[in-house]
C-alpha cells in the first residue's frame, strides 16, 4: 500500500523539490547546509518533528556519497573530540524535540540559524589552535542541535570557520562528523518512534533530486573559493529565515 503524504500536492512536492535541490549544492560544495536550508524551506508545511528525521536521513545518505572523496584530509583527533563532545549532547536535544510543541520549536529553531549565520558572517575567530575543552565543547553544542532539529552542522561550521580550518579539513571534518553524528541520532529518533513511513517515503522521493545538487556542488568545490561560496549559502540561509520568522509570528 502507498504510503500517504501529509496533503501534499505537485506544486508543494516541486517546491521540496527544490529546497533538497538548494541544499544538495550547498552540501555538495562546502560540506554542510543541508539540514539549515531544510529547516528553514519545510517548517512552514510540515512538523520538526517530521522535518527532523528526513533531514538526517538525507544527511546520512549525502554523506556516504562524499565520504571516499575527503578521507584523506581528515584529522582522526578533532573528529574523536567533537564526537565524544556530541555523544553527550544528542540525548538532550532528541528530548527537546519530544517535549517541545511545533509552535515552540519553530520559531527557536529558526532564530538559532539566523544567529549562527550571523556570527559566520562577521569573521569570528578563535586565538591558537582549538584547545581540547574548546574542541569539547563544540562537539556538545552540535549534539545538543543534532538531536533537537538535525542542525549539528552549523554550530561545527562556526567552530572550523573560528579555527580558520583549511577548506579540505573544513569540509572531510564536516562530512565525516555529520555521517557519524546522524547515525548515533538515527537510533536514537528509531527509538522514540519519530522514523516514520512518510518520512522513508519523502526521503525516498528527494534522494534523485539531493543526488544531483551533491554532485553539482562537488564539481564547484574544485574551481570556486570556498569562502566565496560559503558566504552566498549563509546570505541565502539569512533570507530563508527571515521569511520563515515572518511566517511563524503571523
Amino acid at each position: 500500500m502507498a504510503v500517504s503524504l501529509p496533503g501534499m500536492g505537485l506544486g508543494e512536492l516541486l517546491l521540496l523539490a527544490a529546497f533538497v535541490f538548494v541544499a544538495g549544492l550547498a552540501r555538495g560544495f562546502s560540506g554542510f547546509g543541508l539540514s539549515a536550508i531544510l529547516m528553514v524551506g519545510l517548517t512552514f508545511r510540515l512538523a520538526p518533528s517530521t522535518v527532523v528525521p528526513l533531514a538526517m536521513l538525507l544527511e546520512i545518505a549525502a554523506s556516504l556519497g562524499q565520504l571516499p572523496r575527503v578521507w584523506r584530509a581528515l584529522d582522526w583527533r578533532l573528529l574523536a573530540l567533537l564526537l565524544l563532545g556530541a555523544a553527550l549532547g544528542n540525548p538532550m536535544g532528541v528530548m527537546l524535540l519530544v517535549v517541545l510543541p511545533a509552535e515552540v520549536m519553530r520559531p527557536a529553531l529558526l532564530l538559532a540559524i539566523l544567529l549562527a549565520s550571523l556570527l559566520l558572517l562577521s569573521g569570528v575567530r578563535f586565538a591558537g589552535s582549538a584547545s581540547l575543552s574548546r574542541t569539547l565543547v563544540a562537539g556538545l553544542a552540535s549534539g545538543l542541535a543534532n538531536g533537537a532539529a538535525a542542525l549539528g552542522g552549523l554550530p561545527l561550521v562556526l567552530f572550523l570557520a573560528a579555527n580558520a580550518s583549511p577548506p579540505p579539513l573544513f569540509r572531510a571534518t564536516l562530512i565525516a562528523y555529520l555521517l557519524i553524528g546522524d547515525l548515533y541520532a538515527l537510533a536514537l529518533f528509531w527509538g522514540r518512534e519519530l522514523i516514520t513511513p512518510e518520512v522513508f517515503h519523502l526521503s525516498g522521493l528527494a534522494l534523485p533530486v539531493l543526488a544531483l545538487g551533491l554532485w553539482l556542488g562537488g564539481r564547484r568545490f574544485l574551481t570556486t573559493e570556498p569562502e566565496r561560496f560559503r558566504s552566498y549559502t549563509l546570505l541565502l540561509l539569512m533570507v530563508l529565515t527571515l521569511i520563515g520568522l515572518v511566517g511563524a509570528i503571523s
